[in-house]
């Protein structure tokens, strides 16, 4: 994952200093997964994105491929293709998020964050039945989850494409390939 210190003082702003202490000790001796830090069992982490920012779409967007670190409490450790972008329509709104991170021609994941919506959508069924299953409405300042949809997974995708990479050709989602623009 890079150098050893620069991911010690990332992490230092977001958990406290007791937990990177221990962490810290404990990778001197042996290889440890972030999956084992508490507070990052329940996210999605993200590694070595390489990012840029369009002024034009007041945006940070992905430029090759995305490192996942740990999705839960499974140890990922790799790189996929995909999409990551953040922006900020409105200087008060919240930001945007969204994510498309596409395995192979047959596994892939949309999360996009508006508002106060979370929205899931996969190639995997089982993935996207446990979301209906456990759609949540959003109450004082929490995230609602609700499954997303097929249109909304490619309009995405064709957007990011427009926006940032000068394509304009449909992408289909069981197409093998991204493209991907390179730093």
């Amino acid at each position: 994952m890079g150098d050893h210190t620069q991911l010690l003082d990332k992490l230092g702003a977001l958990l406290p200093e007791k937990t990177i202490k221990e962490y810290e000790q404990s990778a001197l001796q042996k290889d440890v997964p972030l999956v084992s830090l508490p507070p990052l069992l329940k996210m999605l982490v993200l590694s070595n994105v390489d990012m840029l920012y369009s002024e034009k779409h007041k945006a940070l967007y992905s430029t090759g491929m995305i490192g996942v670190s740990n999705i839960g409490k499974n140890d990922i450790n790799g790189e996929f293709e995909g999409y990551f972008e953040v922006r900020r329509s409105e200087p008060s709104t919240a930001p945007e998020v969204h994510l498309f991170i596409k395995a192979s021609g047959d596994a892939w994941f949309y999360f996009g964050l508006l508002d106060n919506k979370m929205l899931a959508f996969s190639s995997d069924t089982n993935f996207n039945n446990a979301i209906a299953s456990k759609r949540t409405e959003a109450r004082d300042r929490s995230i609602a989850v609700v499954p997303g949809t097929e249109e909304e997974t490619e309009a995405f995708i064709a957007r990011f494409r427009k926006d940032y990479l000068g394509l304009e050709r449909a992408y289909h989602l069981a197409d093998d390939m991204l493209e991907l623009k390179s730093t």
